[in-house]
């Protein structure tokens, strides 16, 4: 295993934030690969769609913010890397 720079790194608290609002729209995605999965039985398909692409773009802002405060917060939370040989 190779130590990425971010292994030992002590983060800003605005790095923190960052990181915090990062982690918050990975989950809202995961919740919404959930919810595809059954809620068809309640919603049109239209109403889906917007609903979506609401919850879609709300997500990206939040990424664009957290990046906007800490440009590298996407990779920051890689702390080793290794390469697999077959």
């Amino acid at each position: 295993m190779k130590q990425t720079k971010w292994a030992n790194r002590k983060f800003t608290p605005a790095e923190k934030k960052a990181r915090a609002m990062w982690r918050q729209a990975l989950k809202e995605k995961s919740e919404i690969v959930q919810a595809l999965k059954s809620c068809d039985h309640y919603m049109t398909r239209e109403d889906m769609h917007k609903r979506l692409d609401r919850r879609l773009d709300a997500i990206k802002r939040r990424q664009v913010k957290a990046t906007e405060t800490f440009p590298e917060v996407g990779e920051s939370f890689t702390v080793a890397t290794d390469t697999i040989v077959f």
